[in-house]
């Protein structure tokens, strides 16, 4: 194996691919802290990478699986039984005009998913250890963007052109029967023999998003296995039919050619396999470049940084200078380039995350000078960076990273930017809520949760416990529940409106009863009924109406309903707040 190849080992597949990561990482798509425990001292640079790989969204100051799989594996909970359920979907800003689409399904379902995939192993397996085409396989030891591009070096070696195509809305266009054809072929597929593998996978995806074929569920990394599993099956259709070198990042294709006959062949193909599967390429996104590729909006915004490290390091140097005016200086370079990334962002796409340069660059003058640099951070910058980072909704989950590495020990600063920028955020949280963007109003209520110096308005929160997604509800709920004695009644009143909303939905649509578990509500019904079962405060807040609503709805029920409730009595925490 040479040492950028894409392929994985099956002790690397092996660390990943079973329950205690699925349940315990896998659902809110978290890295694990340690993989020495698993991989031995070859692995080291396995464990470094995968950091960069980790998904934001969540924070694990709040979110938690941990105590789930803890009582998951103490009592050996397995389960057997199909039921259908209402995953929770959430919007993020995909661009200025579009959104991204995220479904987190019930955590029963989503088990039954893990499990399903754990007993055929072996089938997924041999997928990851023998192709050598994707470099989205997430578990390999050379996954990371220096290992990448150094892979399409290799492929692209005494070849002209890059044939670059990708596919139109492809996690949400798959139709989950197409699963099966791409696995066993169409005609075995649709004998529908319910025990084989991808039949039964099938079923088990559409019964966690409500019966839907259309679409995958996303999110979690079950998804990352699933969808990366379907296109290493089609690498294998596409390698034996082209004698070509190509690498593909999910449903991103490079095909790297000499001739035209080679590209006409090539797409000839490509749209032949995906036609019959039923998704399409992107017509918009289908070009040929020459090799190698030189391109104007190829900017790395960190080059910016770069150029500025000699003149850093003579401000550092300069013996006239105090701690305090060498900070001041700096901050200066910091305040240039925000000018710049924002007359560059108006004319350009820039992918890379600003907070990632700017960290590099505050990390560098650290290892320098820590007088420098603690100076730096009581400047009054942050608050420019804090406005910067307001500017677009997919900054913000980047500033939630870039203020625990950098302001860890800043709190004074922290605390008068929050308060400056207080009516700011607030009419940030109502314009992200009632505009649909779910993460960016996750992001804007972690931000409360974790750093207490600023206060919403307690009718956003209110209205966010009532209509938002349950995430968010229960994040709101918390936050105002803590506000004063007065605030603790209404959010539990905001809370009991939406129990009852979702009580009197399941009852009219599926002749359920409140706390079914079953509903895209499952999160925030686990918790209330958690925080009303085992916290008598706030069991004395609640009326006796709403007292015997709660004791009646809360027992026990089918395979699923049971599952959470005895979680419940154990009080094992998901939010940890």
């Amino acid at each position: 194996m040479d040492k950028y190849s894409m392929e994985i080992t099956k002790k690397e597949f092996d660390s990943f691919f079973n329950r205690e990561y699925f349940i315990e990482y896998g659902y809110f798509a978290f890295k694990r802290e340690k993989l020495s425990t698993v991989l031995d001292e070859d692995y080291k640079e396995f464990e470094e990478e995968y950091q960069t790989t980790v998904s934001d969204m969540f924070s694990r100051k709040l979110w938690s699986m941990e105590s789930v799989n803890e009582y998951i594996k103490e009592n050996n909970i397995m389960f057997n039984k199909d039921f259908v359920t209402i995953p929770i979907e959430m919007h993020c800003a995909k661009s200025e005009y579009t959104k991204r689409k995220y479904k987190f399904i019930n955590l029963y379902n989503y088990i039954r998913i893990s499990d399903h995939l754990i007993e055929n192993s072996k089938v997924v397996e041999n997928l990851f250890l023998k192709d050598i085409h994707s470099t989205s396989k997430f578990l390999t030891s050379s996954f990371s963007a220096n290992n990448i591009r150094k892979k399409k070096d290799v492929n692209s070696k005494n070849k002209k052109y890059i044939l670059k195509t990708d596919l139109s809305n492809f996690f949400y266009s798959i139709y989950t029967h197409t699963i099966p054809w791409v696995m066993i072929g169409k005609k075995e597929a649709k004998k529908r023999v319910k025990k084989e593998f991808s039949n039964k996978l099938d079923s088990l995806i559409q019964n966690s998003q409500d019966g839907e074929t259309k679409g995958v569920p996303t999110g979690s990394i079950l998804t990352r296995f699933i969808v990366e599993m379907y296109q290493l099956k089609i690498d294998q259709d596409l390698s034996k039919k082209l004698n070509i070198h190509f690498h593909r990042y999910v449903d991103d294709y490079n095909f790297y050619f000499n001739k035209d006959i080679e590209k006409e062949k090539v797409l000839k193909e490509i749209y032949s396999i995906y036609s019959d599967v039923e998704l399409q390429l992107n017509e918009n996104k289908i070009k040929v470049t020459s090799f190698p590729e030189h391109t104007s909006h190829s900017i790395v915004i960190d080059d910016y940084f770069k150029s500025y490290h000699y003149l850093t390091v003579s401000i550092i140097e300069d013996s006239e200078l105090d701690s305090n005016k060498k900070a001041s200086k700096i901050v200066k370079i910091i305040y240039k380039f925000i000018d710049y990334y924002s007359a560059l962002s108006r004319e350009y796409v820039i992918k890379q995350p600003p907070y990632f340069a700017i960290e590099i660059y505050l990390l560098e003058i650290k290892e320098m000078d820590i007088e420098v640099y603690k100076h730096l951070l009581e400047k009054d910058f942050l608050f420019e960076l804090f406005a910067f980072f307001l500017l677009e909704m997919k900054h913000l989950q980047y500033f939630l990273n870039f203020i625990e590495k950098i302001f860890v020990d800043s709190d004074n600063n922290l605390k008068r930017t929050f308060k400056k920028y207080e009516s700011i955020l607030d009419e940030k949280l109502k314009e992200y809520f009632e505009g649909g963007f779910q993460v960016e109003t996750s992001y804007l209520l972690t931000l409360r949760l974790i750093y207490p110096y600023f206060f919403y308005k307690k009718e956003i929160l209110s209205n966010i416990i009532e209509n938002g997604d349950s995430f968010n509800a229960i994040m709101a709920y918390k936050i105002l529940f803590n506000y004063s004695p007065t605030d603790e009644i209404y959010a539990i009143d905001a809370s009991i409106s939406r129990i009852k909303k979702y009580g009197k939905l399941m009852k009219e649509t599926r002749k359920e009863e409140i706390f079914s578990f079953q509903n895209e509500n499952f999160i925030f019904e686990y918790e209330i009924g958690r925080l009303y079962k085992n916290n008598k405060n706030i069991k004395k807040q609640f009326t006796q109406s709403d007292k015997k609503l709660f004791t009646e709805s809360l027992k026990k029920g089918n395979e699923i309903k049971n599952f959470y409730l005895d979680m419940i009595n154990e009080n094992i925490k998901i939010f940890l707040k």
